[in-house]
């Protein structure tokens, strides 16, 4: 119970709930089965939360965890970002101001630092999922 609140404090970006659920014993690897074999990091890489990122690997989180199509956290923060899918780019094209580039870029700014923090912290840059992406 405790692995899935420190999930869910890793998707809502509670840095301080995960501290606190890491001293009480949480596995910073646990690997949810509800949500593709994903870990805390990888949600937090995908997000790019730099600061929830670092926590989880300060308390042991791996870096070359695998989802269930052999994503790591690596791949996950890759595929972050504010452009998810070719709708969220057909409406950005169409009907983007610079209000929502700023966001767009500060997305991809945060994104970059995770992925530089999950590099030098050892992820395998030549890993590839089960549809053979790096």
């Amino acid at each position: 119970e405790m692995n899935g609140y420190l999930y869910g404090a890793a998707e809502q970006n509670d840095c301080n709930l995960a501290i606190e659920l890491l001293e009480e014993g949480a596995d910073p690897n646990f690997r949810n089965s509800s949500d593709d074999l994903n870990t805390p990091l990888h949600v937090a890489a995908q997000s790019g939360s730099e600061e929830m990122v670092k926590i989880l690997l300060r308390y042991g989180a791996s870096v070359n965890t695998l989802s269930d199509i052999h994503d790591t956290p690596l791949l996950a923060a890759a595929s972050g970002g504010a452009i998810k899918s070719d709708q969220d780019l057909w409406e950005w094209a169409v009907n983007g101001s610079k209000g929502e580039q700023k966001i767009y870029d500060k997305q991809n700014k945060q994104i970059f630092n995770v992925v530089k923090i999950l590099v030098d912290a050892g992820s395998d840059v030549h890993h590839q999922n089960i549809y053979g992406n790096t």
